[in-house]
């Protein structure tokens, strides 16, 4: 099973909740704009990144 199905694949029905996860929190403003600006002006890859990408994927 690939990573993306493994992220996607559910064992509740779509009419079921999810469990809440108390570990987590939300995001403050300031965080939440840093984010949303990251996602609409990505940076520009560096070099390991472009290294890493040149790679042929894994089996």
């Amino acid at each position: 099973m690939s990573a993306t199905s493994d992220a996607t694949h559910t064992t509740h029905g779509e009419e079921e909740e999810l469990p809440p996860l108390p570990h987590l929190r939300p995001l403050s403003d300031r965080d939440r704009d840093l984010l949303l600006s990251i996602l609409a002006n990505p940076p520009e890859p560096n070099d390991a990144l472009k290294k890493l990408m040149a790679q042929p994927p894994l089996s």
